[in-house]
């Protein structure tokens, strides 16, 4: 695919154009800081130079193939994170069900507590 069709397809964030893979490879051809500051004086044919240097014009080109490939990966990345926090809640409810079912049911326990403190309150105002 030539180059001038990919960018085209990350500016468009069109992720049915380009997988996770090429953006990762896209992000490798970036020029750098000092390959930039050679460059800024070029004033050849621009198709005589190679895939890095052509990412040249595009403004901002890492940050926007950082951004590209973070969309591309999001879904998948909240995909699994779902999967390890069911395990995770399921592990806890497991264990707190076999290890202490009294736990699960502190509920009950809250009954008791109020009319605990209203007798403590009680007492404490005849002691005076």
């Amino acid at each position: 695919m030539p180059l001038p069709d990919m960018m085209a397809a990350v500016l468009a964030m069109d992720e049915s154009v380009l997988d996770v893979d090429q953006v990762e490879n896209l992000i490798k051809f970036c020029p750098t800081k000092e390959e930039m500051e050679l460059l800024k004086g070029y004033t050849g044919d621009k198709e005589n130079l190679g895939k890095c240097e052509q990412l040249m014009k595009v403004p901002r080109v890492e940050s926007k193939l950082g951004v590209f490939s973070f969309k591309i990966q999001f879904l998948s990345q909240v995909t699994e994170f779902k999967k390890s926090l069911k395990t995770v809640n399921s592990a806890c409810e497991e264990v707190l069900a076999e290890r202490s079912p009294g736990l699960l049911d502190f509920h009950l326990d809250l009954v008791s507590l109020e009319a605990a403190t209203k007798d403590n309150i009680e007492d404490d105002d005849n002691e005076d």
